[in-house]
């Protein structure tokens, strides 16, 4: 509540000015916002009041006040249009209050918001989004508070030698998933191979918790696996935050080996660039956390590009010009988009990757084949926190209504069918400030995992070429491939018990194992196909996928 205080006392400040400076005949002051509110914790009930103060020309009767929030953009599926709101363009909702009587220069009117559920993600960048006739009316940043103590999380390596020293990290959380607290701990090596999972207990200031890992694979041959969230954007577009935070959030609260932020290029102006690519460099500490530069296009439909030669895009990002921020700019005011820089005239696939980008999905999906070649087209992005765009009936299928007759979809089959050849990632397309553990969408947000000989961007990129990576629903589910001749070798290891271990061919499932082993090669004989995939079938329509 501090900073909400210090905010508030900032606006009765600037009132104060304008007081001043409208007595001695200064300038013409704009209109101004404050709100307040009980107590916002994240995931918590909220009754906000919103003062506008009139500027120097007042407020004349008949003037629309509009107050409200791009809820989705904030972070939790959970948020609903109160009652009494009016819903705008693409999930947006306002309450709209039109004035009967004229207002003074100086004098406040108030917007009383009617109790809602706060977004899920903690930390600053939360205000509400105020209109006076459609014209932004200036407000300051608040914070939404953690929540008590609720869980802890266990994170491990996902695969160990027999004998390799390793370190456990514990993670505290709130109801609504913020971390609270994170900590290191060394664990004894493990002699034999198998599978294990290790418990943690801590005290807390709510007591007592405790918690087991995820299972891990202890084997001679198991490899090094990076996870890594590949898509998300920051307040450079239309999500919350800063550029650092992400980084900073997807290394110390995700607990991520890696990760992507790819704001949108339409939203992008030079400084912008810059504020995405100082952070993108700045966070990247090979051995330990990586970065891809990575930016959302409209090629297609939405494709992510992963910029490798870092110097190049600092340089083809020079050519941007100034557009509208946010979506609700493009949709609700009908402001014009900037002029993004031709990226694509500067890459080729040596140094380019392009993964599709909820394919399925209303409004941004891709048909195949493709309209527009690109220079580099390797990766499918199977899932998000849109849902799986891997065939148009799967489960946590993309959602948002049935395209129109003339917008171009397809599904991972219809791509593949077309002749691509994909190795297939997963990512959480954070709008919310959460890389790793985004809570905005219609389901959670996906996980991407690699097979690495180094924690480097160019190991990272090298095994997303080779198809050494997996996507998953968000589990950090062990999937491993290794396709032969006559076949295809699985190993896997996963939370949950599998329910089954599929592999898709042609459109149709070409082998079945029910209630598979964990923790060993399953040998699986396959017939000739055009085309063919790995699922691994989890409770709850969860999924691990991997691509030939």
């Amino acid at each position: 509540m501090r900073r909400v205080a210090i905010a508030l006392a900032a606006v009765v400040l600037a009132g104060a000015l304008w007081l001043l400076f409208t007595r001695i005949g200064g300038p013409e002051l704009p209109h101004h916002a404050s709100w307040a509110s009980n107590r916002p914790m994240a995931g918590g009930p909220v009754a906000i009041t919103v003062a506008v103060t009139a500027g120097s020309a007042g407020l004349p009767a008949g003037t629309e006040l509009r107050v409200g929030f791009p809820h989705w953009v904030y972070g939790s599926a959970g948020v609903r249009r109160p009652s009494g709101a009016e819903q705008a363009a693409y999930g947006h909702w306002y309450i709209v209050q039109n004035l009967d009587q004229p207002v003074a220069a100086g004098g406040t009117v108030q917007v009383k918001l009617p109790t809602f559920r706060l977004p899920s993600a903690s930390g600053a960048g939360f205000r509400p989004l105020v209109f006076v006739d459609w014209e932004p009316v200036p407000t300051i940043d608040g914070l939404l508070e953690n929540g008590p103590t609720e869980r802890m999380q266990v994170v491990a390596p996902s695969a160990l030698r027999p004998g390799q020293p390793f370190a456990l990290r514990s993670r505290i959380l709130d109801g609504a998933g913020n971390v609270l607290g994170v900590e290191s701990h060394e664990h004894a090596a493990v002699a034999e191979e198998g599978v294990e999972a290790f418990t943690l207990a801590s005290n807390g200031p709510e007591g007592p918790l405790s918690a087991t890992s995820h299972p891990v694979l202890v084997a001679d041959d198991a490899p090094r696996v990076a996870w890594l969230d590949l898509h998300g954007h920051s307040g450079l577009s239309d999500g919350r935050g800063r550029a650092d935070e992400y980084f900073a959030r997807a290394r110390d609260g995700a607990l991520l080996d890696g990760a992507a932020l790819s704001d949108h290029d339409w939203q992008l102006d030079g400084d912008d660039w810059e504020a995405l690519l100082t952070a993108t460099e700045g966070a990247n500490t090979p051995g330990t956390f990586i970065t891809l530069p990575a930016v959302e296009m409209n090629v297609n439909g939405h494709e992510v590009g992963y910029f490798l030669d870092f110097e190049r895009l600092a340089q083809a990002a020079q050519g941007a010009t100034g557009g509208v921020m946010t979506i609700w700019e493009e949709t609700d005011r009908g402001l014009p988009g900037a002029t993004p820089p031709d990226l694509l005239a500067a890459y080729g696939p040596a140094d380019l990757l392009v993964a599709t980008h909820t394919s399925l999905a209303k409004g941004m999906g891709t048909a195949f084949p493709l309209s527009r070649p690109l220079p580099a087209y390797q990766l499918f992005e199977i899932y998000s926190a849109h849902g799986s765009s891997e065939c148009g009936d799967c489960p946590r299928g993309v959602g948002g209504g049935a395209p129109d007759d003339d917008e171009g979809v397809g599904s991972l089959w219809d791509a593949l069918d077309a002749g691509h050849r994909f190795t297939l990632i997963a990512a959480g397309d954070s709008h919310d400030g959460r890389p790793g553990d985004t809570a905005w969408g219609a389901f959670p947000g996906g996980l991407t995992a690699v097979e690495i000989d180094d924690l480097t961007r160019e190991g990272v990129a090298t095994a997303l070429r080779a198809g050494r990576a997996w996507a998953t629903t968000g589990e950090r589910t062990l999937l491993q491939t290794r396709w032969t001749e006559t076949g295809v070798k699985v190993r896997f290891v996963s939370e949950a018990p599998a329910e089954a271990l599929e592999v898709v061919g042609d459109r149709q499932v070409i082998a079945r194992i029910e209630a598979p082993e964990p923790g060993v090669w399953l040998d699986v004989a396959l017939p000739p196909t055009a085309w063919r995939y790995v699922r691994l079938i989890l409770p709850d329509g969860a999924r691990a996928w991997a691509g030939s």
